[in-house]
């Protein structure tokens, strides 16, 4: 073997190229070669089995392969060689489902057995700095994860999409409860999807984030609250105050209820510059046009505005040039509708032009597209308006949903895009994209063509 395969540096950067096959190859090669592969090979896994299965080899049991129910000392130190290289775990209870119902007792046995093996000053996964853990079939399920934290974790997101009963949800208490006397933990993200915002859950919930004072993101989206008023009485004022991203849900019953809402979100986290929300009429009242936004208005840090509402917002051009003023650094901004994810506003194409005045960072846009034939200037006559373009440095996907466009327009269309989107990166997001082109995508796919034939040409010359 030649003496450069036996510097580290140089293996340690071939090997985070390689596939797992090939790193487990290089894993039998030398002393050296092992303990680079296997850090690889081991850094992220998407099931807890596997290195189960290291713990507690599986023996045959009424022809069935199960699980040991204990754990030896020789498997206890090959379980602690593979565990300590682990970074990531990904894991499903649908896994376990997966398996025979011979299984299910071993399998019992083998989370006792751990629990006797951590005793909470020694960590199973030492260096672990991420976990994701759903729970879909049983949320007994949900408290092992437990077993698999420790200090070093940065990221915890956690799926817990059975919490139907009176049962489940004292689980789901009872592990925030677990989660909240953890010494040592410190999340920088952190995700909680549940089926619904029950308030007992949800009281637990905020305790733990109330101790999480370096948590940058969360993401605690709900479809519905248990009990609205009180849940999120809970939930908002004891948001961390240093978060830089939020994803949740907000309910209102009238417009004084949203306002008050939003402002305790915003005035609680004066950091944030990421916020997606979730926006649910539960009465007569709904966010309908500017006015409706102005509570969101208040942190001119923010870069990022995603907001998903069950009607359309209407903006005339006055408006688009007052959210510029409030929100100098959007980067970012989705208008959409809930339920179908399309944009949420409709303008003029010729309003574009607005956009990029008032967004001088803008990276971004989500709107729906109308008049369009009626709107566009016919080809080859630019107007003075059409030379302020979008931050070209900045401005990379248009996002225009189901707009509709028709093939006589495409080249109108190109021309027009073409004088205002300047990145040689920027690129059309469309109804369809990602699928089988139907009639209505294929002019928003020719015209993303004829922009880029546009752009070459302009830099040719």
């Amino acid at each position: 073997m030649h003496q450069v395969l036996g510097i580290y540096e140089i293996l340690d950067h071939i090997f985070s190229y390689s596939s797992k096959r090939d790193l487990a190859l290089a894993a039998r090669v030398s002393r050296l070669w092992s303990s680079i592969a296997l850090d690889y090979l081991w850094r992220e896994i998407d099931s807890v089995f596997p290195l189960l299965k290291v713990g507690f080899p599986p023996v045959k049991v009424d022809g069935e392969r199960v699980l040991t129910g204990r754990i030896e000392p020789q498997n206890w130190e090959r379980f602690q060689h593979y565990a300590r290289r682990i970074r990531r775990l990904s894991h499903d209870d649908e896994h376990i489902y997966q398996l025979t119902s011979s299984h299910e007792p071993s399998l019992s046995q083998v989370w006792s057995a751990l629990a006797l093996r951590h005793p909470g000053i020694d960590p199973l996964l030492p260096k672990i700095q991420e976990i994701s853990w759903s729970v879909d079939y049983d949320m007994d399920n949900l408290p092992h994860v437990i077993h698999f934290i420790s200090s070093s974790l940065k990221a915890l997101t956690i799926t817990a999409s059975a919490t139907n009963t009176v049962e489940d949800v004292a689980t789901a208490c009872r592990f925030f409860d677990t989660l909240t006397g953890l010494t040592g933990l410190e999340l920088e993200n952190f995700t909680f999807e549940g089926s619904d915002g029950e308030a007992k859950v949800a009281e637990r919930l905020a305790s733990f984030l109330k101790g999480q004072h370096k948590l940058k993101a969360l993401r605690i989206p709900n479809d519905s609250y248990d009990e609205p008023r009180t849940t999120q009485d809970m939930l908002f004022p004891n948001l961390p105050i240093g978060l830089r991203e939020l994803d949740t849900s907000v309910e209102f019953y009238e417009k004084s209820d949203y306002t008050s809402r939003i402002q305790t979100i915003l005035q609680r986290l004066p950091n944030l510059r990421a916020l997606r929300l979730i926006l649910s009429s539960l009465g007569s009242w709904n966010l309908s046009d500017f006015r409706s936004l102005s509570p969101l208005l208040q942190n001119p840090n923010l870069e990022e505005l995603t907001l998903l509402v069950s009607t359309e917002l209407h903006l005339n051009r006055s408006d688009i040039h007052a959210l510029g003023r409030a929100l100098p650094n959007m980067a970012q901004l989705n208008l959409r509708l809930h339920y179908t994810i399309l944009p949420a506003v409709r303008v003029p194409a010729t309003w574009l032009v607005d956009f990029a005045k008032a967004f001088p960072k803008l990276q971004a846009l989500t709107i729906r597209l109308d008049n369009i034939r009626t709107s566009l200037p016919p080809p080859g006559t630019p107007n003075e308006e059409q030379v302020n373009a979008f931050n070209p440095a900045a401005f990379r996907v248009l996002d225009v949903g189901d707009s509709v466009l028709s093939e006589e327009d495409v080249s109108r269309m190109a021309e027009f895009l073409g004088l205002l989107c300047l990145n040689p990166l920027f690129e059309i997001e469309y109804e369809g994209k990602k699928r089988a082109p139907a009639d209505t995508a294929v002019p928003w796919r020719d015209t993303e063509a004829m922009i880029k034939l546009i752009q070459r040409s302009n830099s040719s010359e």
